[in-house]
């Protein structure tokens, strides 16, 4: 234990730093950074290398990898970069715009009744089938469809008279018809 102190108290600052430089979100990087210690006590007896920082730095490095991967593959991220493709959109600032661009969706989201966006987030963000989200939530499941059916209606409606970009999210191939439908 005393051991693992001292590593953490060697590695943490440096690991963080790096974490910062690729993760670009102070939280995900804390997070990565703990993971890595978690992962590292986790196969302490394991452990058959005498050099320390590299194996440290490689699993903060898969683990940046993993957050990136899990944040492309996000279907309103999908349908946002497809979207500026197809208009010929490149700012130079993709990652703000989609940044304003979720948090806008996000915020739709909260606007929502109560039920219907808990629905919403259970199906879509927790990948929870009409089913799962009826017994979870004590409703029938023609309930949970109807609460997910009026929640995209409003959001739909909400999110085409916020501006020209996200007028053309309106069939949102892979948010609405994926995520949402």
């Amino acid at each position: 234990m005393a051991a693992f102190d001292t590593i953490y108290a060697l590695y943490a600052g440096r690991l963080l730093a790096f974490c910062r430089i690729y993760a670009k979100d102070e939280e995900v990087a804390r997070t990565i950074v703990q993971d890595t210690f978690i992962q590292l006590w986790s196969m302490r007896h394991a452990i058959r290398t005498d050099n320390l920082t590299a194996l440290l730095f490689t699993i903060a490095r898969s683990r940046l990898v993993n957050a990136w991967r899990a944040a492309v593959r996000k279907p309103v991220y999908v349908d946002y970069t497809e979207i500026m493709a197809e208009r010929n959109c490149d700012s130079g600032r993709p990652e703000i715009e989609f940044a304003e661009f979720e948090a806008t969706v996000m915020s739709e989201i909260d606007k929502l009744p109560p039920a219907q966006a808990k629905v919403l987030r259970l199906s879509r963000f927790n990948g929870m089938s009409n089913k799962e989200i009826a017994i979870e939530l004590s409703l029938s499941e023609q309930t949970v469809k109807n609460q997910l059916s009026a929640a995209l209606k409003v959001l739909r409606r909400k999110l085409s008279t916020l501006s020209t970009v996200l007028v053309f999210f309106i069939p949102w191939r892979y948010f609405f018809v994926q995520m949402l439908s």
